[in-house]
């Protein structure tokens, strides 16, 4: 079995068989892959209000705390999570080799972090293996690296396995989060995908929109359900969306 989580900005939002949703910090000790989610809510976007989205995260979190009970086949961790992202108007479909292995992990419920190379990829870089699979981060970062320098424009020219590989990268950022001792989970100094950490929201939410955020959930989750002041009560600021699969 695989398990579904949300990742908006530096927070992470899951439904499990605690039948509540407590926002926190973004860490994930046996994430498989964390694929970057298309968003028009955002800050650079000029139709974005910051309450209205956090309203209807507020409103998602809410209903589920009061009125849905957990179940493998009902009000589970995926549906939470569609849930999530109809009312933010996130897209969740995947395609190329991204969408390819997310049907493995529905179908079989279990995956390794592999990279499977096309006969187009192998043929103009020069691979002979069909199937890469990585072990540790720094495995993952050398191998991306050496495709780059096979190929400067990597990224550009073959942008579907570039999301793939860039979600085991965030999917091994999530381990290195939770076990910054484990040699496993640190990447590269130079990791290719950067890290996430660094971007311009991680560290400045906290600073920036903490206040009006914080005054927005609390007055919200205080009028509609005061036993779920503190369970409620979020800090976010809305850059960019990961969805997180887990096993």
């Amino acid at each position: 079995m695989f398990h579904s989580a949300l990742v908006v900005g530096p927070w992470y939002l899951e439904w499990n068989n605690s039948s509540l949703c407590i926002p926190r910090k973004c860490y994930s000790q046996a994430a498989m892959l964390a694929a970057d989610l298309e968003f028009v809510g955002t800050v650079k976007h000029p139709g974005f209000e910051i309450n209205a989205t956090i309203d209807k995260v507020a409103d998602v979190i809410l209903d589920w705390n009061i009125n849905k009970q957990y179940g493998q086949r009902n009000n589970n961790c995926q549906q939470f999570i569609d849930d999530l992202c109809e009312k933010l108007g996130i897209p969740t479909k995947f395609e190329g080799p991204l969408g390819d292995y997310l049907k493995s992990l529905r179908e079989n419920g279990e995956c390794d972090i592999s990279f499977p190379l096309s006969d187009e990829i192998r043929s103009e870089l020069g691979i002979k293996e069909s199937k890469v699979s990585f072990d540790t981060h720094a495995d993952l970062d050398k191998y991306v690296l050496d495709l780059q320098n096979k190929d400067p424009q990597f990224e550009m020219n073959y942008h579907p396995e570039w999301n793939l590989l860039k979600s085991f990268d965030r999917a091994f950022w999530l381990r290195h989060f939770k076990h910054e001792e484990n040699p496993k989970y640190t990447p590269e100094h130079n990791c290719p995908f950067g890290d996430p950490t660094q971007s311009m929201f991680f560290e400045n939410v906290l600073t920036i929109y903490s206040d009006i955020i914080q005054e927005r959930m609390v007055l919200k989750s205080f009028v509609q359900f005061p036993y779920l002041f503190l369970l409620s009560k979020m800090l976010i600021y809305f850059h960019f969306h990961t969805l997180l699969f887990c096993l």
